[in-house]
């Protein structure tokens, strides 16, 4: 077993993986544990954490100057993005209003174009059904143009389903329109949780949960619904 692990000040990359291409030499040596090697293995145990520590020791100093470059440079930029950001919110909010109120009185009005347009339907059904016979009354009678209902619905059901939607003025954007968001309003947990409890994320939560729960009791007694309090011994 090598002895001066961790103590080789080592700044580059290379010289670590030599490092750590004895340090596992030597561990591949180890078959079997046994009185005579034991505490040395422990020591190599210890050597290993030192090396590990070592690394990651010149890895954060290698890394920390481009870090706080790169904080540096967030610092500069990140609040005129944010700051965009909230103007472009803001101005999507009016916009979505607009088209809402927009669409919702395309909306009545395609109704009321459809209404009259069923309207006129009966109406004309009604007088081929039954042609009125005293001829002065059929000559004043108001016309039913069916027709020209149903263009006017036609028309007013198109506008409708354009009301949502705004095209760009210069022509360098494409149009944007209004979206059904859909989203989850959670009204009783318990039953959500049980909803999804065979899927695997919801069992490495619940698994997550329980050995930190099982942490926290510190060796005392601590019963969990569905679960095995398994002990074994390690380093």
């Amino acid at each position: 077993m090598q002895g001066n692990i961790g103590h080789n000040k080592a700044d580059d990359v290379e010289a670590y993986r030599e490092m750590l291409a004895r340090f596992k030499a030597d561990a591949d040596t180890v078959t079997e544990i046994t009185e005579a090697n034991a505490q040395f293995v422990r020591d190599h145990v210890g050597y290993g954490g030192k090396l590990a520590k070592e690394i990651d020791a010149t890895r954060d100093e290698k890394k920390r100057p481009h870090l706080e470059a790169g904080r540096q440079i967030d610092g500069a930029y990140k609040p005129l993005i944010e700051e965009c950001d909230k103007i472009i919110k803001g101005l999507k909010q009016k916009l979505a209003a607009f088209l809402d109120a927009r669409e919702r009185e395309a909306k009545r009005i395609a109704d009321e174009a459809k209404r009259k347009l069923e309207e006129a339907e009966r109406l004309a059904a009604k007088a081929a059904e039954e042609p009125e016979e005293d001829p002065f009354l059929a000559a004043t009678a108001p016309t039913v143009d069916v027709k020209a209902a149903h263009v006017e619905a036609k028309i007013a059901e198109g506008q409708a389903l354009a009301a949502s939607r705004v095209s760009s003025a210069a022509g360098g954007f494409a149009a944007t329109s209004l979206k059904t968001k859909r989203s989850a309003k959670v009204t009783h947990y318990a039953t959500l949780i049980a909803h999804y409890a065979g899927r695997n994320e919801m069992k490495e939560l619940a698994l997550k949960l329980a050995n930190a729960d099982i942490r926290h009791a510190k060796g005392d007694a601590i019963e969990i619904p569905g679960v095995e309090i398994v002990e074994e011994r390690v380093l």
